[in-house]
């Protein structure tokens, strides 16, 4: 296989590789602790400060379904 014939590359932690092409930015969101506890590692669960989500092209929010609301 050579690289014209790959359409599309996923990559988990693609934002903090700046040197890389971006075509699209998506970030996951834990609907159980949407922010964590706004700390970043190894304090906290967020890999990205929170104003990082500006350059983000769509968010996918997972366990939506584990949330109660009132």
């Amino acid at each position: 296989m050579n690289c014209d014939e790959i359409g599309v590359i996923i990559l988990d932690d693609g934002m903090q590789h700046w040197s890389l092409w971006h075509d699209l930015e998506i970030v996951m969101v834990n609907g159980l602790m949407p922010w964590g506890d706004s700390q970043l590692l190894p304090l906290g669960p967020l890999r990205e400060p929170l104003t990082t989500l500006k350059k983000a092209d769509a968010a996918v929010i997972h366990n939506a379904d584990l949330v109660i609301t009132n």
